[in-house]
C-alpha cells in the first residue's frame, strides 16, 4: 500500500491573512480564495501516483468538482443544525480556522484515496501475492458490517441486506491489480469467494480463503469505503443517508439526494451521474459529522480547540494533524489507542414509498457566518464552474492474463497478512498526512510560493 508524499512542496513557511471586516462574507473570502489558488492546488494537491510512483493529474479528484461540491456544502448544507463546518463566531481569526480546515481535510483525501485516484477502496491487503476476494468485508481485521452506530444513533444505521450485490468501479493501477471490491448472497460451500492471484492475473474461486478477520465469503459485504475519505461501514454510509439520502427525504427533512438511498445502494456514490460531486460530498459530510464533532472529555481534547490553539500558535506544532489522522483512521487522537465495533442486528428492507418534502432547518458548512440561510426545497443548485480539461497521460497497461490452476485446498481460517500491520502503517499515513498538510498550509495562507 503506497503512501503519498508531498513532491514539489512548497518551501515558505504560512503566515497568518489578514483579519476581514466583519461586513465582508466569510464564505466569499473561503470561495475567492480557493478559487485564486486553483493552480497551485491543482499542481500539489490533486495528484495521483501511478504504480512506478510518476504523479499525474487525477482524474477521478478534479479542482471544478471539489470547488463546485465546497460551495453546495457552504450554501446548502447537510439537513442538521449539529455542527457546522469549522469556524470559531465572532472571533477574528475565523477564517483562518476554516482554512486550516480544509488543509486537514485536503491532506487526510490524499492519503485515502486522491493518491490512488480511486473512488472506491482498493483491495490492498494480500497473502503472498494473493488477495482475498472477501477483503469488500474489511480489511486491516475490520468488519464494515458490524460497525454500527451508538445506541443514540442507532436508527441511522443502514439495515443489513444480506441479498444486496454491489461491484465497485476501482481497481489499482498496477499490472495484475485485484479486481474492484463486491458483494453478493451466500455463504458455505458453493460460495466461498476466493483469492486474485497477482502471479497469475486470475481469480481463483469457491476456495475458502479468508481475509484478515476470518470471512471466506462476501455476503452482506458492501459496505467498503467510498469517496475522498473512503467513507465506510454501514453506520457511517447510515448517517450519510440519514441526513443527504433517501431517508431524510422520507422523513419530510430536505435532502441533497432524495432520490439515493445510500443505504441500499452505496455504489452510488462511485457509479452514479452524481458521482463526481458525491465523491467529495460524502467526504466533507463525515469531516463535519464525525472529525470536527470529535471529543474526548477524559483527555480534555476536542478537535475544535485543538485546530484553534494550533492557529493561535502559529501553526507550527505537528501534534495536531498527528492527532487528526489518528481520528480518522481509528476513531481515537491517542497514540495507541483503538475504535470499538459492535454487532448489528439484521433486518429486512421494505418498499419505499414516494415522499413528501417538508421545508426544515438546516446545517450548512458556513466558515464564521450564522445560520440565516435555509433550504426550502429539494431543488439544490449546483454553482457553475469551467469543465476541467482531461490530464494528457499514456493509459497503464491492463492485467496480463495466465494459465488458470485450481489451488490446493486452504485452512478456514482468520489469516494472517504478510502486509503492514495496520499499526506499522499508521505511523507512515500520519507522517505522509504532516507533510501533505503542512504543503497546504502553505499553499492557502502563503502570498508567494517558491515551489
Amino acid at each position: 500500500m503506497k503512501i503519498a508524499s508531498p513532491s514539489n512542496s512548497p518551501t515558505y513557511s504560512p503566515s497568518l491573512l489578514p483579519s476581514y471586516s466583519p461586513s465582508v462574507s466569510t464564505e466569499s473570502i473561503v470561495q475567492e480564495t480557493i478559487l485564486a489558488k486553483r493552480t497551485l492546488i491543482e499542481q500539489f494537491v490533486l495528484q495521483s501516483y501511478s504504480s512506478n510512483g510518476l504523479s499525474y493529474p487525477s482524474r477521478q479528484y478534479t479542482f471544478p468538482d471539489f470547488y463546485s461540491a465546497l460551495q453546495l456544502v457552504i450554501l446548502q448544507g447537510f439537513g442538521t443544525d449539529k455542527v457546522q463546518f469549522l469556524t470559531n463566531e465572532g472571533d477574528r481569526n475565523g477564517v483562518q480556522y476554516g482554512f486550516v480546515n480544509i488543509a486537514a481535510f485536503l491532506a487526510q483525501a490524499m492519503v485515502e484515496s486522491i493518491q490512488y485516484d480511486a473512488c472506491d477502496e482498493l483491495n490492498w491487503q494480500q497473502v503472498a501475492g494473493r488477495y482475498a476476494i472477501s477483503n469488500s468485508c474489511g480489511q486491516e481485521g475490520r468488519s464494515y458490517q458490524d460497525e454500527i452506530c451508538p445506541l443514540e444513533e442507532s436508527k441511522m444505521t443502514c439495515p443489513l441486506d444480506l441479498g444486496m450485490e454491489e461491484t465497485g468501479v476501482s481497481t489499482g493501477n498496477g499490472v495484475r491489480a485485484p479486481p474492484p471490491l463486491t458483494c453478493r448472497a451466500g455463504t458455505g460451500l458453493g460460495f466461498y469467494s476466493g483469492y486474485w492471484d497477482t502471479s497469475t492475473g486470475m481469480e481463483v474461486s469457491n476456495v475458502p480463503y479468508s481475509n484478515s478477520n476470518g470471512r471466506t465469503d462476501i455476503e452482506g459485504c458492501c459496505w467498503w469505503g467510498r469517496g475522498a475519505l473512503s467513507t465506510r461501514g454501514i453506520c457511517n454510509l447510515g448517517k450519510f443517508n440519514h441526513y443527504t439520502g433517501y431517508k431524510a427525504a422520507l422523513e419530510g427533512r430536505p435532502s441533497l439526494y432524495p432520490h439515493i438511498d445510500f443505504c441500499q445502494t452505496p455504489e452510488a456514490i462511485c457509479a452514479s451521474d452524481m458521482t463526481k460531486e458525491l465523491r467529495w460530498t460524502v467526504a466533507f459530510f463525515e469531516w463535519a459529522e464525525r472529525i470536527q464533532r470529535y471529543t474526548d472529555q477524559n483527555a480534555k481534547y476536542s478537535y475544535v480547540n485543538e485546530i484553534i490553539d494550533f492557529v493561535n500558535g502559529g501553526m507550527t506544532d505537528d501534534s495536531f494533524i498527528d492527532g487528526v489522522s489518528r481520528i480518522v483512521s481509528l476513531g481515537c487522537h491517542r497514540d495507541g489507542c483503538g475504535g470499538n465495533i459492535s454487532v448489528s442486528s439484521i433486518l429486512t428492507l421494505a418498499p419505499k414509498p414516494i415522499p413528501k418534502i417538508t421545508p426544515q432547518p438546516t446545517f450548512r458548512m458556513n466558515f464564521n457566518e450564522g445560520n440565516e440561510n435555509v433550504l426550502t426545497g429539494l431543488t439544490v443548485p449546483r454553482p457553475p464552474i469551467e469543465p476541467a480539461l482531461s490530464p494528457s497521460m499514456e493509459v497503464l497497461p491492463n492485467p496480463l492474463p495466465g494459465p488458470y490452476y485450481v489451488a490446493p485446498p486452504i485452512d478456514n481460517s482468520k489469516r494472517e497478512t504478510e502486509m503492514p500491520t495496520y499499526e506499522e502503517l499508521l505511523p507512515l499515513e500520519q507522517n505522509a498526512a504532516i507533510g501533505l498538510f503542512q504543503s497546504i498550509i502553505c499553499l492557502l495562507f502563503c502570498a508567494i510560493m517558491v515551489c
